[in-house]
């Protein structure tokens, strides 16, 4: 059975890239364009991983991240950052602060990004 991604970005384009390259690799894969529809959608299929924007409308990822470590029902979900962000400090609060399962800054190098989806999974 396929694992189910969910990718969470308002740029309708890297939300077609990353869809193009996860479910070329076999995955499933479910959408959100923004924080409140990407909890809705995360309690309604459990996802096996979360690849979540930062720099988006309405909800951030930051906001979006603290409400699945917030809840015992998804915090153990696995999320990747993919973000424009390139500050470090943002990625030290990602990683070991709130436990995020890797940070990929965009633009990505997609081998990488496949590879740390791939670990992330345990596969």
């Amino acid at each position: 059975m396929a694992k189910l991604v969910m990718v969470v970005d308002d740029e309708e384009s890297m939300v077609h890239l990353l869809r193009t390259i996860l479910e070329a690799r076999g995955y499933e894969v479910a959408t959100a364009a923004g924080g409140r529809q990407a909890l809705a959608l995360v309690h309604a299929r459990r996802p096996d991983l979360v690849l979540l924007d930062l720099m988006m409308p309405e909800m951030d990822g930051w906001e979006v991240l603290h409400e699945l470590r917030q809840d015992p029902s998804t915090t153990d979900i696995p999320v990747i950052i993919v973000t424009v962000k390139r500050d470090e400090l943002d990625r030290t609060v990602g990683t070991d602060l709130l436990k995020v399962a890797g940070y990929v800054n965009k633009p990505f190098v997609r081998k990488e990004l496949v590879e740390l989806v791939r670990r992330t999974l345990k596969e």
